[in-house]
């Protein structure tokens, strides 16, 4: 029986994935975001101008580049095809699920209830929804399990650990969508304490190492806008 349910669970995980992939190979790009965010990334990719974001030769500043980024390294193993960029929202939902795992695992979860997580999240309409299309919505889910985890390894006084993952994490999901990327990336943090009570032990070292590790991520973050500011002046400093 449990041979039967492994291949039977392998064939699940081979139609669930088949899925997934569907939208990718037959659905065209779909006006307006999805023309728009593949126009910003081409522009980039005929610029050579990776550090500001541009749209018909002018500054676009709606979004942050690590999507545009991501799809432009994507084309230079793949060539550019709008194809590359759908199977990489595909590979970021992938993503997610390992790191659910982790993190059900971390909090006490069981194997089945870890399990049951991930097909939920596989048959969700979230999941559904954005990983059909060129958005920003996959891309920062990743970062933010990302952030939970280093928030869960510094709820477990796992101090280096959990800042350097938890500012990585909170960074990448401001270069991903804004600032929306520290409240869902950072608030579980600030929040650990009452839903993690094993955090309050540590007194203030772990307010310090939260404080540390959010300040960090916002310098990360800044390390690219600052410059971008710089480059294509107070318009755009004022827009982003």
């Amino acid at each position: 029986m449990a041979e039967i349910d492994r291949r039977t669970r392998g064939y699940l995980w081979l139609a669930a994935i088949s899925l997934l992939l569907m939208p990718a190979f037959f659905l065209p790009p779909v006006p307006i975001d999805e023309t728009r965010y593949l126009a910003v990334a081409w522009n980039m990719h005929l610029s050579g101008h990776w550090l500001v974001p541009s749209l018909d030769g002018m500054p676009y500043p709606d979004k942050p580049p690590l999507l545009f980024w991501l799809i432009n390294l994507c084309w230079m193993l793949t060539g550019v095809h709008a194809l590359a960029a759908r199977l990489l929202e595909v590979v970021f939902a992938l993503a997610t699920l390992p790191l659910l795992s982790t993190l059900g695992r971390g909090l006490g979860a069981t194997e089945v209830a870890v399990r049951r997580a991930q097909w939920l999240w596989l048959g969700s309409v979230a999941l559904a929804g954005f990983v059909g299309g060129i958005m920003f919505d996959m891309l920062l889910t990743l970062c933010t399990l990302c952030a939970w985890l280093g928030t869960l390894a510094l709820a477990r006084n796992a101090m280096p650990k959990g800042v350097a993952i938890l500012a990585a994490a909170v960074a990448l999901g401001i270069l991903a969508k804004g600032p929306v990327g520290l409240l869902v990336g950072g608030l579980p943090a600030l929040l650990a304490p009452w839903w993690y009570p094993a955090a309050r032990s540590y007194g203030g070292r772990y307010a310090v190492a939260v404080a540390v590790a959010l300040l960090l991520g916002i310098a990360l973050a800044l390390a690219w806008a600052l410059p971008a500011a710089q480059a294509r002046g107070s318009a755009y400093a004022d827009a982003i």
